[in-house]
């Protein structure tokens, strides 16, 4: 019967969805990289209209200035990796191809532009330019002879970039690209975009998979226009440099040593950590992902407000659809308040009517790249962290439906913005079945994470009571992780008015001593909505298109 159900639930899912399609790609069910010395966890990061697969380890090893290179940044590779990696490093905007020997034996291959200088093999002692490095993980030990071998060929040679050379390595080892030619590449942002978004290459009929290991602390996004601006500014770069002294050096010096003291002590923690792993990332069960990506226009507001992901995980095939069923049997509608007010009617009926949200929906979740193999340790990954964070958090909205739990990312630097692109009925597209919505965010405490949820939701109104057995159902999801409900946002049958004018003049208080900058709208309780006046109601709707959103510093 159990078969039987999960078949009809499938089938039900795959009708009502009302947009986008649907990619396959291979499971990707690995959580962690071979190659990595300390434990890092794939995470899902927005670029343009998609979202790449990285594993970020910028929070853990922080970057140091080159002493005799203005402006780069350095990272130790032989402190990340395992001795025998072999990898592609993309600077800002240097490209090179580096070999992990040992502690502080780490040799690069230093290209130079317009045949400027002639290439070198260097021991650098383990420094590498930060930013995004690529590691083929399909290797074979005597495909990896072959790259290290022609590397050190290059030595003396000229070309025109240093991404030519490091490509001619890979040219000569056997490498192709699928749709495109090594030998027409010369800007280190172009090929840098192209593999992003999916370049296929291959090692004769092999597909080469890539961990790509993040160390920069920009999002992927910014560090592509950093590389892309540095490829342009490459004479006021060798100017810096020109101009460079002694005392500057000495000053970086000092930061470098100071971090690769910080770095190094950290790292034996880290190692301990990786050893000590009890395999709780395998912990539970696992979970395939749908990813939104944006239409052309969509993609073009990603870069204007920053990229609003939605997340899909799947809940269809596991037991957890079955007791959603069990703990939450009725479902939410969207604005079903009683006596709603003005401001209410006019987001439901057209700001956030269902036309409206379907043509937002059809740019900014176009279509869906699936990912398989979840785990919990991935799943935490996409929430926000706001560890030591103090004043206004950030979190993520999300909605529960009978078959999914469905998460959108949130850019806390746009108020409006991410106040429309997160609504709960935008990110449910007036899905049936809503059995639950509200926030949700990570916290660490004692070094150990923990899951807040809360139900604030003007859309759906849930009750702290469903909230209670949401909880029960997140920690189904995340197994070994604390999950604790933080009820908020609706007046509950009963509570006294004295008590919700209280609760208001603190989310007054706040605002005021919020200081400078842009505060994340919230909606206010419904009840109080009822009590005003209907002039009132149209300042309140004023606001909530985005005048006088700006907070400025007192007395400006």
């Amino acid at each position: 019967i159990n078969d039987e159900l999960t078949v009809i639930l499938n089938k039900k899912l795959s009708k009502s969805e009302s947009f986008g399609t649907i990619q396959q790609t291979p499971p990707q069910s690995r959580t962690v990289s071979k190659f990595l010395q300390l434990k890092a966890v794939p995470t899902l990061q927005p670029f343009g209209s998609k979202v790449v697969r990285v594993y970020d380890i910028s929070q853990k090893i922080k970057e140091s200035p080159a002493v005799n290179k203005p402006g780069l940044l350095v990272v130790q590779a032989d402190e990340i990796f395992i001795p025998g990696t072999v990898f592609l490093g993309m600077g800002v905007p240097n490209v090179y191809m580096a070999h992990v020997y040992g502690p502080q034996d780490v040799k690069v291959v230093a290209a130079k532009s317009l045949y400027r200088e002639a290439t070198a093999v260097v021991q650098s002692k383990g420094r590498v330019q930060s930013g995004l490095l690529f590691v083929a993980r399909n290797l074979s030990t005597e495909e990896i002879d072959r790259i290290r071998t022609l590397s050190l060929q290059k030595e003396g040679h000229h070309n025109v970039t240093c991404l030519t050379e490091n490509l001619s390595i890979l040219q000569e080892a056997g490498f192709s690209l699928v749709g495109a030619n090594m030998e027409e590449y010369r800007l280190p942002h172009v090929f840098l975009s192209d593999l992003l978004q999916g370049l296929s290459v291959k090692l004769h009929n092999k597909t080469v998979e890539f961990d790509i290991v993040k160390t920069t602390t920009q999002s992927i996004d910014e560090y592509y226009d950093s590389v892309k601006g540095a490829v342009y500014k490459t004479p006021f770069r060798h100017l810096d440099r020109a101009l460079d002294d002694e005392i500057a050096r000495d000053e970086r010096k000092r930061i470098a040593i100071e971090i690769s003291a910080q770095n190094s002590e950290k790292m034996i923690s880290l190692r301990e950590s990786k050893e000590n792993e009890d395999n709780t990332a395998d912990l539970g069960p696992t979970f395939t992902v749908r990813v939104s990506e944006t239409g052309s226009l969509g993609e073009f507001f990603r870069s204007l407000w920053g990229a609003h992901v939605i997340y899909k995980i799947q809940l269809s095939n596991q037991e957890l659809s079955f007791k959603i069923d069990e703990l939450l049997p009725e479902s939410l509608k969207e604005f079903d308040i009683p006596n709603i007010s003005f401001a209410s009617r006019v987001k439901r009926d057209y700001l956030f009517c269902e036309s409206v949200v379907s043509m937002i929906r059809s740019q900014m979740a176009s279509n869906f790249q699936e990912y398989e193999g979840f785990t919990q340790h991935n799943l935490l990954s996409l929430l926000p962290d706001n560890t030591g964070k103090e004043g206004e958090k950030t979190m993520c909205n999300f909605v529960l439906t009978r078959h999914e739990l469905i998460v959108v990312s949130n850019e806390v630097y746009y108020g409006l913005v991410d106040w429309l692109l997160t609504k709960h009925v935008l990110i449910s597209g007036y899905a049936h079945h809503v059995k639950f919505a509200g926030e949700m965010w990570s916290e660490t405490v004692n070094g150990k994470p923990q899951i807040m949820i809360n139900n604030n939701s003007g859309t759906y109104r849930p009750t702290a009571e469903q909230l209670e057995k949401v909880v029960v159902l997140a920690s189904m999801i995340f197994p070994g992780v604390k999950v604790v409900g933080d009820p908020c946002g609706v007046p509950q049958p009963g509570q006294p008015k004295e008590e919700k004018k209280e609760k208001e003049e603190e989310k007054e208080k706040e605002v005021e001593e919020g200081g400078e900058g842009l505060l994340r709208f919230s909606m206010i309780d419904a009840e109080a909505e009822m009590e005003m006046t209907e002039e009132e109601e149209l300042v309140r709707l004023r606001e909530s298109l985005g005048i006088d959103l700006l907070l400025h510093k007192s007395g400006e």
